[in-house]
C-alpha cells in the first residue's frame, strides 16, 4: 500500500506540472504575431526583405549621391562631334544627359560618370559615358565645392541603333567607407533613384 501511494503521489505532481507549464506554451504561442508584428514595424525584417528599390523621380528632382547632388534637367541626341569629344565611329552619334552637379563635401570629385548609367536605349558603344562641361565646352575634370557645374553626360551610339525618344537615368549612391587597400574612398553602395521618362531631343540634322 505504501508503494501505491508513493506512485499515485508521484503521477499527480506530473500532472500538476503538465498543467502548469501548458498556459505558459499557449501565451507563448498567441505572442508569436505579435512580435512578428511589432518586428516588422520597427524593421527587423529589412534584412529577409531585401534592400528596396530605388525611388523614381522626374527630370528636374535633385538627388543626393553622397559625394554630390545631381538635378537631371534634360536629354539630347546630337552629331558625333561634340565640342572636343568626337565619337568613336564617324556616323555614330552622342547621347547626351544635361545635369547640374554640386560638390557635397570640402574636397574636390572627379568622378561623376561612375554616378550615372542610363536605361532604355540600344547600341551604346562606350562602356564609361564622356563628361563635358556645358559652359566651357571643354572636358569636366574636377568638380569644386560651392562650385555648380552644368555637365553633358555622353555616350556615344551606333550609327545603326535607333536614337531614343525617352530613357531613364539611373543616379547611383556611394559612401565614404575604407576600401581593399585599407584607405578611405567613395564606393558605390546603392541606387540613390532612377530619373524616369526623360524626354530626348534630337539635335541632329536631317539627312
Amino acid at each position: 500500500m505504501p508503494g501505491r501511494r508513493s506512485r499515485g503521489a508521484r503521477s499527480c505532481r506530473r500532472l500538476r506540472g503538465r498543467a502548469a507549464t501548458r498556459p505558459l506554451r499557449v501565451a507563448s504561442l498567441l505572442l508569436v504575431p505579435s512580435l512578428l508584428a511589432v518586428t516588422a514595424v520597427s524593421g527587423g525584417l529589412d534584412a529577409v526583405r531585401g534592400p528596396s528599390a530605388p525611388r523614381s523621380v522626374r527630370a528636374g528632382a535633385t538627388v543626393e549621391t553622397g559625394p554630390l547632388r545631381l538635378t537631371v534637367t534634360a536629354a539630347r541626341v546630337t552629331p558625333g562631334q561634340l565640342g572636343p569629344a568626337r565619337a568613336k565611329a564617324p556616323a555614330d552619334h552622342w547621347v547626351v544627359v544635361l545635369v547640374t552637379a554640386e560638390v557635397t563635401g570640402d574636397e574636390s570629385y572627379n568622378q561623376v560618370g561612375r554616378h550615372l548609367t542610363i536605361e532604355g536605349v540600344n547600341g551604346i558603344v562606350d562602356r564609361e559615358p564622356t563628361i563635358l562641361m556645358v559652359d566651357d565646352a571643354d572636358f569636366a575634370e574636377y568638380l569644386h565645392p560651392g562650385v555648380p557645374a552644368r555637365l553633358a553626360v555622353a555616350w556615344g551610339q551606333d550609327a545603326s541603333a535607333a536614337a531614343p525618344a525617352h530613357l531613364d537615368v539611373r543616379l547611383v549612391a556611394a559612401k565614404y567607407q575604407l576600401d581593399t587597400s585599407d584607405l578611405y574612398a567613395w564606393r558605390l553602395v546603392r541606387d540613390a533613384a532612377v530619373v524616369e521618362d526623360v524626354p530626348v531631343v534630337d539635335r541632329r540634322s536631317p539627312a
